[in-house]
């Protein structure tokens, strides 16, 4: 489960399953979770809900829960993650954008090649193979040299399956600010 937003706690049918409290831009480890119709809720520590809502969850899959949008609007967005193992020397990453402000977006290696491209909010690609070595990406205005956000430093392993996470909001130069993130998905 990755979070989004400044919820601190996470329900799946009025079970919590997260024993410390997460803060904005991080997330849960995967988890088993009975297959079906669930209720999934976010909550602030003391027990105030976020958000909460049914998701449909199937058999054999892995998932990706985000609290997104607004404080004033939450929403969720449920992601399947087809993950499978990357191909020899490579790992697999997908982009997902989660800033309701921003517009289209592009992932792309500085200074280079784009790799994903006209994301709006809440679209995500596909996991697609990467070379395992050192990038610097950027997040961009979509079809625009414009960088919103970068990931500086970032050492792609192979065998590893990453996630990259744009969020935050276009306007704010606060904790606010566009940024992203690489998470680790899976190791094979």
């Amino acid at each position: 489960i990755v979070l989004s937003t400044g919820a601190t706690g996470n329900l799946l049918n009025g079970n919590r399953v997260n024993a410390n409290a997460i803060v904005y831009g991080s997330g849960l480890d995967y988890f088993s979770a009975y297959v079906g119709k669930r209720q999934a809720a976010f909550a602030l520590t003391g027990g105030t809900v976020v958000k909460s809502d049914t998701i449909t969850l199937k058999q054999n899959l892995a998932y990706t829960l985000c609290l997104v949008n607004k404080a004033a609007t939450p929403e969720f967005l449920l992601l399947n993650d087809a993950i499978t193992q990357p191909t020899s020397g490579n790992a697999s990453m997908r982009f997902v954008n989660l800033s309701p402000d921003s517009g289209p977006v592009d992932l792309a290696i500085k200074g280079g090649a784009v790799l994903v491209a006209n994301k709006s909010f809440k679209g995500s690609s596909d996991f697609a193979p990467i070379e395992g070595k050192g990038y610097d990406f950027e997040i961009r205005k979509a079809g625009t040299t414009t960088v919103l956000a970068t990931l500086s430093n970032q050492t792609i392993t192979p065998g590893f399956v990453y996630s990259v996470y744009f969020r935050g909001l276009a306007a704010s130069t606060d904790a606010e600010k566009p940024t992203a993130s690489l998470v680790v998905n899976a190791i094979f």
